[in-house]
């Protein structure tokens, strides 16, 4: 790039949402339709710009709440409609943005099992649809989907509240790509556990 580091002048984005939530018991949902209009941030050569606009319509839906007192979940899922609007010269334009997946899906969930008391195993799914790794639409990254899972367990030390957490992240270790809004490519975590503890003073 011939400007590293050039620091752009703040933007307007614009955007009009409608939605609309529900609540069951202990279990609710929300949907929302929205339009999204904001600056776009391109390359015209080996120079980055913030020229232009693109537009994102989208629907997200969301579920939340308890199936039972000892299972709980937490999701959502979205379908966005992205396009460049206007671009410098009108190079690329009526292309889909990058870095927007049209479908995303991420659905969690607790469960207090009762074979070990306060014990909690945690699980997640995340699912990001195919992607636009470049400004001509030539490059497309595939879709993915990684599974995680967990454990929680509360106790005492000394008296204080603990808690321990192990979390696996990508459980079976499937590769992916993502891709920045300006287009730069990245790996996808690898398998890995992460330990923690947290107590209360």
């Amino acid at each position: 790039m011939t400007n590293p580091g050039e620091v752009f002048e703040p933007t307007v984005s614009k955007q009009f949402e409608i939605g609309a939530k529900a609540e069951w018991n202990s279990l609710g949902g929300s949907v929302a339709i929205y339009h999204l209009e904001k600056p776009s941030g391109i390359r015209v050569g080996n120079t980055f710009e913030v020229s232009g606009e693109q537009t994102h319509k989208g629907v997200e839906l969301n579920l939340y709440g308890e199936i039972t007192p000892a299972i709980r979940l937490l999701g959502g899922a979205s379908y966005i409609d992205s396009e460049m609007a206007t671009t410098t010269e009108g190079i690329n334009q009526g292309r889909s943005a990058i870095g927007v997946p049209e479908f995303q899906l991420n659905l969690g969930g607790e469960w207090d099992t009762p074979l070990i008391n306060h014990l909690t195993l945690t699980s997640r799914i995340i699912y990001t649809g195919e992607q636009y790794a470049d400004q001509s639409g030539r490059i497309e990254l595939p879709h993915w989907t990684r599974v995680d899972i967990g454990a929680r367990y509360t106790t005492k030390a000394a008296g204080k509240p603990l808690v321990l957490r192990a979390n696996l992240e990508n459980l079976f270790n499937e590769s992916s790509w993502g891709v920045s809004n300006a287009g730069y490519l990245y790996v996808g975590d690898a398998r890995s556990l992460q330990l923690s503890a947290t107590i209360d003073f």
